[in-house]
């Protein structure tokens, strides 16, 4: 989030300024940083998930059920920056409305249905897929819409 906090106002002058090659060269390296910095979160979370858990949980039923829940919902966290950067992109062109809508998508229009849906069928871990799903769909909207745009910039 802070990169993309961080990059917004380049993002901002790069399209004001009609620069549209350095936008595009941004987003790109942005989305490969991103992508590697949450690979890179997930795999060190993943090979690490008992020991971060136990510095939380003692009780081995509680931190074994807190293992397998971190190491569902840090499945997504390659894709949360993506959500963020597309989000701070839309932000930065003035198209408020597009930002909203991918916020919006994955903390609540999809995620709240998730969590009612998914608990009915598979009680706690499917409150965890909750996230996962959510955040996946949120971001596949977003990249469309950044597809969208993209075509839309090129007319």
């Amino acid at each position: 989030m802070a990169v993309c906090m961080g990059c917004q106002p380049l993002l901002s002058y790069s399209y004001g300024a009609g620069d549209f090659a350095r936008l595009k060269e941004v987003m790109k390296k942005l989305l490969i940083l991103l992508f590697g910095m949450g690979m890179t979160v997930m795999v060190l979370c993943l090979i690490f998930r008992q020991g971060l858990i136990g510095v939380f949980l003692k009780e081995s039923v509680v931190a074994d059920l807190g293992t397998e829940m971190l190491s569902v919902l840090i499945l997504s966290s390659p894709l949360i920056g993506i959500g963020y950067l597309i989000t701070s992109y839309f932000q930065a062109i003035n198209r408020p409305t597009e930002a909203i809508v991918i916020s919006v998508l994955r903390q609540g229009a999809l995620l709240i249905p998730a969590l009612y849906v998914m608990n009915f069928f598979w009680q706690i871990m499917g409150i965890t897929w909750a996230y996962v799903v959510s955040t996946v769909l949120a971001v596949a909207v977003a990249m469309g819409m950044y597809v969208f745009q993209k075509k839309k910039e090129k007319r």
